[in-house]
């Protein structure tokens, strides 16, 4: 099972405008491709900083090849360990909330289990979760329509 975080952001009369699903953890992604990942994110100044530093990294008359070929793969490690929690701090200043952590297989779970956590809560008047949404069938279906049309859905991470 992988650790999923939850993230909402609610408009001005206290509504859910946009909920995101991150997978904690190491990140592939963002280990192969380095700042490519936060420029995808939108991150632009931690996507400046790495560049620069890869720059600097590789001008640096200094350092061996083999010495930056060191530096660059522990920079590659330290950018996926921690590129979903900067990720975290990133949306937080866009007026998003941490709502809470779900373990699951999937994104898809991850979201049933946020939505079992806090269906008196958040949840109370969304309908379209119930019977549809626990048909493994039609649940890729229901999904995107369900988020596109209730909570101006951008993504699941």
């Amino acid at each position: 099972m992988k650790l999923y975080n939850a993230y909402i952001r609610k408009n001005s009369s206290g509504k859910i405008d946009d909920l995101v699903i991150a997978k904690d953890g190491f990140s592939l992604t963002a280990f192969i491709f380095g700042p490519l990942w936060f420029l995808y994110h939108k991150m632009w100044q931690e996507t400046l900083f790495l560049f620069a530093f890869n720059i600097a990294i590789s001008l640096a008359s200094f350092f061996s090849e083999i010495d930056k070929a060191i530096l660059q793969t522990v920079l590659s490690f330290m950018i996926a360990i921690n590129a979903t929690y900067w990720y975290g701090q990133y949306i937080e200043k866009k007026h998003y909330q941490f709502l809470n952590i779900a373990f699951a297989n999937s994104k898809e779970e991850a979201l049933l289990e946020i939505k079992n956590q806090y269906k008196d809560t958040y949840f109370k008047d969304v309908k379209e979760f119930d019977a549809d949404f626990l048909d493994p069938k039609i649940s890729d279906k229901i999904i995107p329509k369900f988020f596109k049309r209730q909570f101006a859905f951008k993504k699941l991470i």
